[in-house]
């Protein structure tokens, strides 16, 4: 869901979304200089910065939008975007992670499509306050934030065993510092993480990496002190996992697709629930093709986005960790890729479209959406 795509010419865009009743609207012209009064706003944009409610970052085709939202009252919506422009210095954005209040690491490309040399962008505020230049031969790809020991395990291109017998580099970066403290490596590629106590536990894909004291696909703790590595399932998983998030009830929650034909587990898209030490507790299987993400409430609610096998989806299926059953669907998506809750709200950008939805978790329904502007394709979702 990466790549070059159209450019979009808006530097700044300025927009407003209205609801009426039950019907999404995103009739409102968006407006490169001030806050539409034609929806019937006539508030300043000096006014409306002091009223600032939520800050928002994705990642769209190399560049990222910044959006500033300062009111989603009754679904009438009052925000900000503007696109700031990597790929006009030389970078492309790859994955955009939270690394602090309102700081943001940002992984990178070069402009020509190949892997930007160790390099990490990152931003506050909207803007670029700095970059990190890792001295490494392969390029930053996804990244593991520890917020309590206030750490980044960035890690670099996926390396198969005879080039790599430790396994795939990573750097440990301090986040305060924005700067390197060592090298880490963990046998495959992670496919989400979450933290509990002492430990990072992370799903990992290892197949056709030729490691031989590994499985396939396994579960791994990382502990958050020493970056000691334990695989915790030793005989593998059943499934291609693609997310992993832990629930307020203390279980793994785990999400999987079926779009890697070359394994025979991965055939159906299901929730797989473990305990933190790797016993098996239960699978559940969805009725929806190729999930890719998870994301839990602090009531354990649990939402899963659904791609249809490429970026065609248009459900996210909500799933109750407290009963292990699913509860609901949502629609009204096009090809769901990030998601961010904050508050009572689930923020999902829409890949084929250039919006982000909004959804009121006590409705459990889209309530509006964030229009980013023509040739954006967001992906990755921060929330602040």
């Amino acid at each position: 869901m990466r790549g070059m795509g159209f450019h979009t010419s808006h530097n700044n865009i300025r927009g407003v979304s209205n609801v009426e009743k039950n019907n999404i609207s995103d009739s409102c012209n968006v407006n490169t200089s001030f806050l539409s009064s034609g929806c019937g706003h006539s508030e300043t944009n000096t006014k409306l910065i002091s009223n600032l409610k939520y800050s928002l970052y994705a990642d769209n085709l190399g560049d990222v939008s910044y959006i500033e939202i300062f009111s989603l009252d009754k679904g009438n919506f009052k925000y900000n975007v503007k696109q700031i422009q990597l790929r006009k210095k030389g970078l492309n954005a790859n994955h955009i992670y939270k690394v602090s209040e309102n700081k943001i690491y940002c992984s990178n490309y070069g402009s020509n499509g190949e892997i930007q040399k160790g390099r990490i962008v990152v931003l506050k505020n909207g803007d670029i306050i700095n970059t990190i230049k890792i001295k490494d031969k392969y390029g930053a790809q996804d990244i593991i934030f520890d917020p309590g020991k206030k750490k980044a395990y960035v890690m670099f291109i996926l390396q198969p065993a005879p080039y790599n017998p430790s396994g795939t580099p990573f750097k440990i970066i301090d986040t305060e510092k924005d700067e390197v403290i060592k090298p880490f490596s963990l046998k495959g590629s992670f496919y989400g993480y979450d933290i509990k106590g002492n430990y990072i536990y992370v799903c990992v894909d290892a197949i056709d990496l030729g490691y031989k004291d590994v499985p396939n696909n396994y579960i791994a703790s990382i502990k958050r002190n020493t970056q000691e590595i334990k695989v915790l399932t030793p005989k593998g998983l059943n499934f291609c996992p693609t997310d992993l998030k832990i629930a307020p009830n203390g279980k793994i929650y785990m999400v999987s697709s079926f779009n890697n034909l070359k394994y025979e587990g991965c055939k159906e898209p299901k929730v797989s629930i473990y305990n933190t030490d790797g016993t098996f507790l239960k699978e559940i299987k969805l009725d929806l093709p190729d999930c890719n993400k998870i994301v839990i409430n602090k009531d354990g609610m649990a939402y899963i986005t659904h791609n249809n096998g490429g970026d065609s989806g248009d459900t996210i299926t909500v799933f109750n960790t407290n009963t292990d059953k699913v509860v609901g669907k949502i629609k009204g998506f096009s090809g769901p890729a990030g998601m961010a809750i904050k508050d009572n709200y689930l923020f999902v950008s829409n890949y084929n479209t250039g919006k982000i939805s909004v959804v009121d978790l006590k409705l459990s329904k889209i309530i509006g959406n964030i229009k980013l502007g023509e040739g954006v394709n967001p992906s990755t979702l921060v929330v602040f």
